[in-house]
């Protein structure tokens, strides 16, 4: 099988006399078996897990302090406002120890 590889390459060179490539070390290249290859590993970017640990610290940041920019009044406010509100219908409905169960339905603030 070399030497169909060895006249190939000879067919292929040039015809220039100037060129004279040497033989024995072309015969050797082409019995030597190949060599393993081997794969160059780049050292990891400590940049990319940075950034990204930053950009969710960042978010996390954001949903934390999200509810205390906001300039809507907060939860008891609301509520109070909702049962001041005479459209309001209230349900209440309780459960005792005993498993008896009492259901109220109230409107207008508790006055209906």
């Amino acid at each position: 099988m070399s030497h169909d590889a060895v006249s190939l390459l000879r067919a292929a060179r040039p015809s220039d006399a100037a060129f004279e490539p040497d033989e024995a070390a072309l015969e050797r290249i082409l019995l030597a078996p190949p060599e393993r290859s081997v794969v160059v590993h780049r050292p990891r970017r400590a940049v990319r897990p940075l950034a990204l640990g930053l950009a969710l610290a960042l978010a996390a940041l954001a949903v934390a302090f999200a509810p205390f920019l906001r300039s809507s009044p907060d939860v008891v406010a609301r509520a109070a406002a909702a049962l001041n509100d005479p459209s309001t219908i209230l349900h209440l409905k309780s459960v005792d120890a005993g498993g008896s169960t009492m259901e109220v339905w109230t409107a207008d603030g508790g006055r209906k």
